[in-house]
């Protein structure tokens, strides 16, 4: 049986580890098809429950604001602290399923997508009391 070194080698690790993240999406496309499972699979790890998850932990943990619907955070580098938790979803969440590489990932990303749009479809509900107020 092949080891793993035998099957790629560790410049092509590297250079798969170097270019995976999402980076605004601005990191060139991968090249292997080991580092285009590799990349789908940290970027599904970003969608969906978990996803939505991580991002209200790192909002938290960087001391971000939840939800400021009168922001405009679109001159503001893609790290920023200053940016909500809700603006990071259209700056990165939404985005994921068109930049997947594999047809098994955009599979899965099409329901954790549609999950994340009803979050914030519900989000918005509460955040603008329409729950409550039958608007």
């Amino acid at each position: 049986m092949k080891s793993v070194e035998d099957i790629i080698t560790s410049a092509e690790i590297m250079k798969i580890i170097s270019t995976m993240s999402y980076n605004g999406g601005e990191n060139p496309p991968m090249e292997s098809i080991e580092g285009k499972v590799v990349q789908d699979a940290d970027r599904l790890d970003a969608l969906g429950a978990m996803g939505i998850s991580r991002t209200f932990l790192y909002a938290g943990w960087k001391g971000q604001m939840l939800h400021n619907p009168d922001g405009d955070f679109s001159n503001l580098d893609y790290r920023s602290n200053e940016k909500t938790a809700i603006y990071y979803f259209y700056e990165k969440l939404l985005k994921i399923k068109d930049l997947l590489n594999t047809e098994k990932a955009k599979e899965i990303a099409i329901e954790r997508h549609q999950f994340v749009e009803q979050f914030l479809d519900q989000f918005y509900k509460e955040w603008e009391r329409r729950d409550i107020t039958g608007e």
